[in-house]
């Protein structure tokens, strides 16, 4: 536990509202490629394919064994390139919550 010692007290007044908000739906998820420096994809899908929660998108040239997978279901809508062919993003427009189930380990496996 974090004890917080001399914190900033704000002088307000009243009680917050116990009310969960609607919020807004997502439509569209992507992965960035600034957000991965230095890394050089090979696709695994192309703009008009369906993808799944977890499904591959593209691995890593440079380092072998790492794997970029969906954060959504959807539909792929773009696949953004910029100068030298460097990845911007991969768009997918959400549609449907399937996901893919991975194999779970116990901890015996894991050592």
């Amino acid at each position: 536990m974090i004890k917080i010692r001399r914190g900033l007290d704000l002088p307000m007044s009243g009680e917050p509202r116990q009310q969960v908000g609607d919020s807004n739906s997502t439509r569209a998820v992507a992965i960035l490629g600034r957000d991965y420096v230095g890394m050089k994809p090979t696709m695994e899908v192309k703009v008009g394919d369906r993808v799944s929660q977890g499904q591959l998108l593209f691995t890593d040239k440079k380092t072998p064994g790492v794997r970029y997978t969906s954060p959504g279901t959807g539909i792929v809508a773009a696949v953004n390139r910029g100068e030298k062919r460097m990845l911007l993003s991969v768009v997918i427009d959400l549609e449907g919550d399937e996901a893919i189930q991975f194999r779970q380990f116990t901890d015996q496996e894991l050592r």
